[in-house]
């Protein structure tokens, strides 16, 4: 059997271990493991993706069957080995460039699943990792770009970021968080690694002689930034983890786990305001301070240099503090591939270079070149690459773009199509002062448009009820003071952006004060007159132009993305959190009997129980509320009375726990509690393996596109297209020109049935029908299902039932329908649906307004999971559908002669009474009107 995905053993915690090694070849084992329980069927869809976002950094592109891989590397310092190992990688195994990203790790593109097995080998044999760059975990850790060489730093940021990212590396507490986590360092006031736009952010200080840290928390991008707000004037160096520590702990308890565009640290500080934030992590720090933790190796501090301030970037060459020289590389947009890199590599390494630094503005940097000639041959031999080392900062040197819509499944616009763009205009503007340019395809800010001096952000806005391409532009950000985040201007159509930065620019070189920063520029003009710069790019372009309509980069017509959610929002896959839990208790039993403190570890070991009670029933389809945890237990014996190993472990571990409160050793309630855990796991492995899991529901999408999702923006669209068709129109249009070859009709061959699968037989009687057999249906329905499939020459009905094991497991006495009836129809409907829609893209269903109840308002398209829903019959009155039924001679429902309205699962239909609702015989009695696969 293969590994969970959090079954791994993380390691102790013991005070004096050294940080986690970021390599380690159990975790390529346990990655193809888990490929391969894939590829075998055995994992679903879903619970893969959360383990290859975390385990390997997988991102699926927008390309079908595409993949990009994200590297961690910390501090952004990449050594000559491991920048080989990822150019040959990538060109083994990968079909794009390298993209320094800015966050300071190298993403690869292109890549067949299939192909990843080999690629994460490659890439960890190399000393280079996937792990936790992605998911809801602790990110990469970044940290200023001239770390440890800059004459103006205290500290080298660089090892501070690779310290901290090994005292969390594979720790449970960090592998399934509400939302990711994102730190930065700065080694000196001057905040190059712009610690006010992250999570968490440290800032190197002096306070009365004593060297540490400012630590500022809750800032972020994204549709909603906000600049990080102080909650340590000062910490000492080794008290970083222990502050890393609380703030995650108060993510787990007060963040939002369903709504997950909305679970950052950032919302909490929303929620609760600055002064209530602060004394939640105040409570958690003190309370967490003193336990033990990995060793921390003390930092070597230094007295800054006297001068303005560190080195300007994108510059060329820099003179470090240790008399050694740096040189800048610039890639353009920060791409690399695979035979200029090596080359450079060569390079670097043959002219004694240190090693290479990636940096938050998609540059690269060779470090510790020696003085004189040796820099200055490097130089050259850049240069005859095609790599720009300038020889001073101009114009659009400091140029940043994500990929947008060239790769990324959400995306809205093309940036990096847009960015070369630019990029090809340089030379047109070399000569004004320079500026940061960031520009992102969509409001999530990858290419952080927030913190630029000018800022674009694709979105999509209808022109004359078409959606079309836009960039709102954001004029004088600045990442390294809080509070200087972007002033957010006019919305432009995507073709006049590039002449809108060309306005903004031009008048800012030309009317600019000595000294004045754009922001300040800014400040000083005013939106109004801002705006009136920008009308020409604005309300004087001519809305009739077909040019509107074509993003950059692109020769077909716009159209927004389906979902604005991005996978590293994917919801945790059944608790997997509960799990992690569990074990970060349990390890803090040990920490604080290290304290004396045996009260509070054997409160930690109950706990410990508790959370595994709670995924293990979270697995069997009931969620206990965080307020009955005295449901547990018996919940668990209960739901799990037949798997004999797992109630054998569980009276162990409770018999321990009553006897290490009546004064025994806790040495046996740690040896039962492993093995509880351990038990769990594998219990949850066992129904795993055998049943797709319920998943909790996403209630929030991205930044929306006039007021709402792209997902509605494309039944909006159907909507505006096709709406005014009559049921057989629509229906032709759907099956034969919007979504060929990938749109399925669900069909519950009930009462009216016949009416939708006969116009769509008239269309194509191969479209695929869904029918969920529940085991629970009507003898009647299952003969009118053959009826209906002769009649009309349905070609292609899937049957799908619930897998015979998950019935056993859930429901071996088949009571669950008179119990828990949400719970039976997640089993023997949601679940069963899931695994059949796979593959579509939309499906069609028979649902009409005048079923009342949530129905009444029911839309003809919808999106809903990520796929469109198409209702053609939601408008038909009863007389209309008896009058189909009439004309086209259909068969009538066995139980439609005995008077019922509506039919379902036998145990959960009755007949309605007179003057109800059709379907006020489903569930009678109850406040459920729905199975849960509409709504």
């Amino acid at each position: 059997m293969p590994p969970l995905a959090n079954a791994e053993t993380p390691p102790r915690v013991a005070e004096g271990s050294p940080p986690e090694p970021f390599v380690r070849r159990s975790d390529f084992d346990q990655f193809r493991d888990a490929l391969h329980s894939f590829q075998e069927g055995s994992w679903s869809e879903d619970r893969w993706t959360t383990f290859r976002l975390r385990f390997g950094g997988i991102y699926a592109q927008k390309q079908a069957g595409m993949y990009m891989v994200r590297t961690k590397i910390p501090g952004g310092r990449l050594s000559f080995r491991q920048a080989r190992a990822i150019a040959a990688a990538n060109r083994k195994f990968c079909g794009g460039d390298i993209l320094i990203t800015t966050r300071q790790e190298l993403q690869l593109y292109f890549v067949p699943l299939d192909a990843t097995e080999g690629l994460l080998d490659a890439l960890n044999q190399g000393g280079v990792t996937t792990r936790e760059t992605a998911g809801n975990t602790f990110r990469n850790t970044v940290g200023c770009s001239l770390a440890g060489i800059c004459p103006h730093e205290r500290v080298d940021a660089g090892k501070v970021a690779e310290q901290l990212a090994g005292m969390w590396f594979r720790h449970p507490l960090v592998q399934h968080m509400p939302r990711k986590f994102k730190t930065t360092i700065s080694g000196c006031a001057h905040d190059c690694g712009f610690a006010s736009i992250d999570d968490l952010g440290f800032i190197a200080i002096v306070r009365d002689g004593q060297p540490g840290f400012k630590v500022l928390a809750g800032g972020g991008l994204g549709s909603q930034p906000r600049s990080g707000v102080v909650i340590k004037d000062f910490v000492r160096e080794d008290e970083m983890a222990a502050v890393q520590e609380a703030l995650a702990r108060v993510h787990h308890r007060f963040s939002d786990r369903k709504k997950k565009m909305a679970s950052r640290l950032k919302f909490l500080i929303k929620r609760f305001g600055e002064e209530k934030f602060v004394e939640l992590f105040e409570q958690e720090f003190e309370r967490l301070r003193a336990l033990p933790r990995r060793q921390w190796r003390p930092l070597r501090w230094r007295t800054p240099d006297a001068g303005d301030g560190p080195p300007s970037l994108p510059g060329g060459r820099i003179d470090q503090q240790d008399g050694g020289v740096a040189v800048v590389v610039r890639p353009p947009l920060g791409l690399l591939d695979s035979d200029r890199f090596e080359k450079l590599t060569d390079i670097a390494e043959g002219a004694a270079a240190q090693e290479f630094r990636l940096t938050r503005d998609q540059n690269i940097i060779a470090v510790g070149l020696p003085p004189g000639n040796a820099a200055d041959s490097f130089v050259k031999q850049v240069r005859e690459l095609a790599f720009v080392v300038a020889e001073r900062p101009r114009g659009l040197d400091d140029l940043v773009s994500c990929m947008g819509t060239s790769t990324c499944p959400i995306g809205i616009t093309n940036s990096h199509a847009f960015a070369a763009e630019l990029l090809a205009d340089a030379d047109e503007l070399a000569d004004l002062p320079a500026i940061r340019v960031r520009v992102s395809g969509c409001p999530n800010s990858c290419g952080q448009h927030h913190v630029g001096d000018i800022g674009f952000h694709g979105l999509a806005k209808k022109i004359n009820g078409r959606p079309a391409p836009h960039y709102q532009i954001h004029l004088g950000g600045n990442g390294r003071r809080p509070g200087e985040l972007g002033f957010a201007g006019p919305v432009i159509p995507a073709p006049h952006a590039k002449t809108a930065l060309k306005l903004v620019f031009k008048e800012y070189g030309a009317t600019r004060r000595a000294g004045e920063s754009m922001r300040q520029w800014v400040q000083r003009l005013g939106g109004e007159r801002i705006e009136a710069l920008l009308e020409p790019v604005t309300s004087g372009v001519d809305r009739q132009a077909a040019d509107l309509f074509v993003d950059w980069g692109q020769s077909e017509e716009f159209s927004p993305p389906l979902s604005g959610l991005g996978e590293c929002a994917h919801p945790v896959v059944l608790g997997e959190y509960l799990a992690d839990l569990a074990r970060v208790e349990r390890f803090d039993i040990d920490r604080l009997l290290d304290l004396g403190s045996r009260d509070l570890a054997l409160r930690a070991a109950g706990r410990s129980i508790l959370w595994a009670c709670r995924r293990l029933l979270l697995v069997a389809g009931i969620e206990v509320m965080a307020d009955h945890d005295e449901a547990l237990i018996p919940g668990v014996r209960a739901h799990y009375r037949g798997d004999k190993k797992l109630i054998i472990a569980l009276h162990a571990v409770l018999e321990a726990t009553a006897k290490a409160h009546a004064g025994a050793g806790i040495i046996l309630l740690n040896l039962a509690l492993d093995a509880w855990i351990e038990e769990s796991d594998a219990a949850v492995e066992r129904r795993l393996l055998i049943t797709v899991p319920p998943m909790p529901g996403i209630d929030e999408t991205a930044e929306p596109i006039d007021q709402a999702g792209p997902g509605e923006e494309l039944a909006r669209r159907l909507q505006d297209r096709h709406g005014h068709l009559d049921a057989r129109q629509l229906l032709a249009a759907m099956i034969r020109d919007e979504f060929p070859g990938r749109v399925a009709v669900s069909s519950s061959f009930g009462i009216e049935a016949a009416v939708l699968l006969a116009l769509v037989a008239e269309i194509d009687p191969a479209t695929p029908v869904i029918f969920l057999d529940t085991g629970l249906l009507f003898e009647e329905t299952l003969a009118y299902r053959d009826i209906l499939q002769s009649h009309l020459g349905l070609k292609d009905i899937r049957t799908v039932s619930p897998d015979p094991s998950a019935l056993e497991a859930f429901d071996p006495e088949r009571i669950l329908s008179l119990t828990a009836t949400d719970n039976c129809c997640r089993l023997r409907k949601m679940q069963p649906l899931v695994k059949a829609l796979r593959g579509f893209d939309a499906w069609i269903t028979g649902r009409k307004r005048f079923h009342g109840g949530e129905r009444s308002r029911l839309a003809v398209f919808e999106f809903v999971d990520g796929r469109i829903k198409i209702n053609p019959l939601a408008a038909w009155s009863p007389a209309r559908i008896e009058a189909i039924f009439r004309e086209l001679k259909l068969p009538r429902h066995p139980l439609a002669e005995k008077g019922y309205t509506s039919v379902g699962c036998a145990p959960c239909t009755s007949l309605a009474g007179l003057g109800e609702d059709v379907r006020a015989g489903r569930w009678a009695g109850r406040e459920k009107t729905e199975c849960g696969i509409h709504n």
